[in-house]
């Protein structure tokens, strides 16, 4: 009986074991930083807020660019819809 309980315990915590590793690597392909690795980048504006649409930014506002090596500062001189 204590051999059967042992490994039940056993397949339990590598069930949860499992599962934590799922987990950690769906964080990782979550996490901004990686994306930032695939090419891609995040306008905020002055407060830090995330660009989402053209509609949140008006001509001569200062934005920052994050890219995945440093940051872009730039002054926008235009926006197209």
């Amino acid at each position: 009986m204590k051999e059967e309980l042992n490994e039940s315990l056993i397949d339990i915590v590598s069930t949860q074991k499992n599962e934590l590793e799922h987990m950690k690597a769906q964080l990782e392909i979550l996490n901004p930083k990686n994306v930032l690795s695939r090419g891609y980048s995040i306008s905020v504006d002055e407060s830090g807020k995330s660009i989402t649409s053209v509609k949140h930014i008006k001509k001569e506002q200062t934005i920052r660019t994050i890219l995945k090596d440093g940051e872009i500062l730039s002054r926008v001189t235009e926006v197209k819809e």
